[in-house]
């Protein structure tokens, strides 16, 4: 859990910090053929090395396909952090980001691991703007 958490937190805080230029580089993949190409080999070389992490990592009986476990895994924590760096629209607050981090955390965790029953630990309190 500790490994996710860590790897969340650095996903979460690059997307939040370069949410401008995140928001340009995606809306310049839809329309421009050679953005396009650059996001589509980003994001390929990404998902192989997260490809070869969970073959590394997860027993093939609980992971059958890597390659496919890979690509859902880094759409699914990709699109969580741009969601809670305002990158789509949102109408309603769906939790804080520290419960909504924990939760893709379990996810994460129950579906790599999903012989340990350990109890997972508590969501951070988030801190409150004065």
């Amino acid at each position: 859990r500790r490994a996710i958490e860590l790897v969340l937190d650095v996903l979460f805080d690059r997307i939040k910090r370069d949410a401008e230029l995140e928001r340009v580089y995606l809306s310049m993949s839809y329309s421009d053929p050679d953005v396009r190409r650059l996001r589509a080999q980003y994001e390929d070389e990404g998902c192989q090395a997260l490809t070869r992490l969970v073959e590394v990592v997860v027993p093939r009986e609980v992971i059958p396909d890597a390659a496919a476990a890979a690509r859902v895994i880094g759409i699914t924590c990709v699109e969580i952090a741009a969601d809670r760096a305002g990158l789509r629209p949102r109408a309603g607050g769906g939790g804080g980001d520290a419960a909504i981090k924990a939760a893709l955390r379990e996810m994460l965790h129950r579906y790599l691991f999903p012989g340990e029953l350990s109890p997972a630990p508590p969501a951070p309190r988030e801190r409150r703007k004065r």
